[in-house]
């Protein structure tokens, strides 16, 4: 699904879509994908591949022998590897506290408008409008430090809504279908965590990239797998090291 992607460069939100005379961006190769299909696609490339994948089992301790990473520890038994990648997102820092990953809660909606009835990607005032090909409209995000808290709430739908209908009229007499949250993993730096846990040998992290997770995952594999001794990546892996902290300090 390929679309235009219209952003309120610095000025009234309530402009953008409504024929506003203010300056406005567009960007007529921006794409998107569905984040719930991406996932199906690569559950199935996994098992095509042979990895055992153990939904639903999650990990409750980093295990080590002599300091080194020795495995996991679930609620299921403890699973033996030389080497392990940490890439729980919000939820890292539980596995390893050193690491400074918080979760920013984001509530979003959704909207069933007809086919065709929004074409274009929308972004102004805090809101984007992202329809797909089927009718659905996607509708977010606050951004909230509220722990991992999920929950949602009529006043900030009630907003999203509002800030939507600015950018996209259409939507004014629609209710939306579906309103929920989720967490992003936030970072201190706003700099994600790519590379090798040095107190930990044979432990990786790859977490902490907020709200560009899809978009800079396959340049995150390709980084963190040349970091392993896997593949090259023309990226400079000190940028993202877990002890970049250390580092700049010296």
């Amino acid at each position: 699904e390929r679309h235009a992607f219209v952003e309120g460069a610095g000025v009234d939100s309530a402009s953008l879509g409504s024929g506003g005379a203010q300056a406005e961006l567009w960007l007529p190769d921006v794409a998107q994908l569905r984040n719930p299909r991406l996932c199906r696609a690569l559950h199935q490339r996994l098992l095509a591949l042979g990895v055992a994948v153990h939904e639903q089992t999650p990990v409750t301790a980093i295990t080590t022998r002599n300091q080194a990473f020795a495995g996991v520890q679930t609620p299921a038994g403890r699973f033996d590897a030389e080497c392990g990648v940490l890439a729980a997102g919000a939820w890292s820092a539980r596995l390893a506290p050193q690491l400074d990953i918080f979760p920013v809660k984001g509530q979003m909606l959704l909207f069933r408008a007809l086919p065709g009835q929004l074409t274009r990607l929308e972004l102004g005032g805090g809101v984007y409008v992202i329809p797909r090909a089927d009718g659905r409209v996607l509708v977010g995000s606050t951004v909230e430090h509220a722990g991992f808290d999920t929950s949602t709430d009529a006043a900030t739908a009630r907003s999203l809504h509002a800030g939507a209908t600015r950018l996209a009229p259409a939507l004014s007499g629609l209710a939306p279908v579906r309103h929920w949250a989720g967490l992003r993993p936030g970072t201190g730096d706003a700099i994600p965590y790519v590379g090798s846990m040095a107190a930990t040998p044979g432990l990786f992290v790859n977490a902490g990239h907020y709200r560009n997770g899809v978009v800079t995952a396959p340049a995150s594999a390709q980084l963190l797998a040349e970091v392993m001794g896997f593949g090259r990546s023309a990226l400079d892996a000190r940028a993202y090291s877990p002890a970049r902290r250390r580092c700049d300090d010296a």
